[in-house]
């Protein structure tokens, strides 16, 4: 639906549109790192990634069927297809996205958000990013929410962590003549559930 929509937009609007394509297929045989012991590995995954651009607003969309996936939940309903969405509104001297929000803070030390399919994880934080670009000054700030699924071992498919992040970040970077540097300010809270609290206990 969200696809068909924006090719009929791109057809009445002066739209810009590309899409990328990617299909994920393979039916064998897996086997448990910590044994020999095999077991049936089937997956199917669709990836769908489209780029749209209207004026000064830009839309990405990650749309992902997957069933069965190579790693994590199936997805295979409309509520649950949507990897990752953001939408950029270009000013003069600044920038505001809204959605999914991928940045690096601190030389990745204060806040580090990615993607990354092939071990299925995504750090990204949900909410709103605004940037204003000065001279030689960014000033910069960020709110949003984030659920981060984890696993204690890689073998395993489902995560087996999971994480519930609030996060409020403000700050500015700068690039004189002297060097380059930056301020930041973080407000976090974590939530943990009992059972990933478990994953963290050894018992002897």
């Amino acid at each position: 639906n969200i696809f068909v929509l924006l090719v009929l937009l791109n057809l009445g609007f002066s739209f810009s549109t590309s899409y990328s394509y990617e299909l994920k297929y393979g039916n064998g045989d897996g086997i448990i790192s910590t044994s020999d012991q095999s077991f049936e590995l089937n997956f199917l995954e669709h990836f769908l990634k489209i780029n749209s651009s209207y004026k000064k607003y830009d839309l990405f969309i990650e749309i992902e069927y997957s069933d069965p996936p190579l790693l994590g939940s199936k997805k295979n309903n409309l509520s649950d297809v949507i990897n990752s969405f953001y939408l950029d509104r270009k000013f003069k001297n600044s920038n505001l996205r809204i959605g999914n929000i991928y940045s690096l803070y601190g030389a990745g030390l204060s806040l580090y958000t990615f993607p990354d399919q092939d071990i299925d994880f995504d750090n990204s934080v949900k909410g709103f990013e605004y940037v204003y670009n000065a001279d030689r000054i960014n000033f910069f700030l960020l709110s949003g929410d984030a659920e981060v699924e984890q696993r204690t071992n890689p073998a395993i498919i489902i995560p087996d962590k999971t994480f519930d992040i609030d996060v409020g970040i403000v700050g500015f970077d700068y690039d004189s003549d002297f060097g380059y540097g930056h301020f930041l300010i973080k407000n976090q809270n974590t939530i943990i559930d009992n059972l990933t609290l478990q994953t963290f206990i050894k018992s002897e």
